[in-house]
């Protein structure tokens, strides 16, 4: 018997994970909520989950996602990955996270970001990086990884998570500088750029391998302050 679009585990038929990359912007603002308007959704489908990764830079204080919306839809954050220079907020942090929302109709709409507080400057803001999955219509992830660094340096972040074939998996950093770069190992960069003086960065891509854990990292460049998440989707 012929499967198409899935594989047998265990004699139960399994759909595979339908990825791919949408859309991206970015804004430098001193602001808390923050509106990407019209952004690409990519066919729609019953089964149709959007996630959308999150990188935002803060001035001198530390901020997290409170609440997204997806196309007018609530979006569970899937993970969150900050940095906080020790706990303190007297100099630059970055935060970045991976929310999600099944949203089956429609083929753009609005992404608002919320933050527990300002970024605090107009020289920083919010990169974002949209995703289109289809097929088990999860919202919830498989695994999650995240990751901090309080430097200033050519610095490697890790978050490598477990994947299995024909799934997807989607990443994001930020860190706080207006020059360097970052090269991602175990994923396809897809969008990057800054908001202000924050880097931002988002990657991913179809995973064809079972892999305990897959590599995943991102390598920079004279950043700052930086922050990293991941998150895996699987078969379902």
């Amino acid at each position: 018997m012929t499967m198409f679009s899935s594989q047998w585990f265990g004699g139960v038929a399994k759909t595979a994970v339908a990825y791919s990359f949408t859309d991206s912007e970015i804004q430098a603002a001193n602001a808390t909520i923050f509106t990407f308007s019209s952004m690409a959704f990519g066919a729609a489908d019953t089964s149709r989950v959007v996630v959308v990764t999150v990188s935002a830079g803060f001035s001198n204080v530390h901020g997290t996602i409170s609440s997204a919306t997806i196309g007018g839809i609530s979006a569970t954050i899937i993970c969150q990955g900050t940095n906080q220079e020790g706990g303190t907020s007297s100099i630059d942090t970055s935060t970045t996270g991976i929310v999600a929302a099944a949203v089956p109709t429609g083929t753009s709409g609005d992404v608002v970001v919320t933050l527990s507080r300002s970024t605090n400057s107009s020289n920083r803001g919010m990169g974002i990086g949209v995703y289109r999955l289809s097929g088990p219509g999860v919202v919830a992830a498989n695994d999650t990884a995240t990751n901090g660094i309080n430097s200033c340096s050519a610095l490697t972040q890790t978050v490598s998570v477990d994947t299995e074939e024909d799934g997807a998996v989607i990443a994001c950093s930020c860190g706080s500088s207006s020059y360097g770069s970052e090269t991602w190992t175990g994923l396809t960069e897809n969008a990057r750029g800054d908001a202000g003086a924050a880097v931002n960065s988002t990657a991913g891509a179809a995973t064809t391998s079972d892999e305990s854990p897959r590599t995943i990292s991102v390598d920079t460049n004279s950043y700052c302050n930086q922050s990293a998440a991941c998150a895996s989707w699987v078969p379902a």
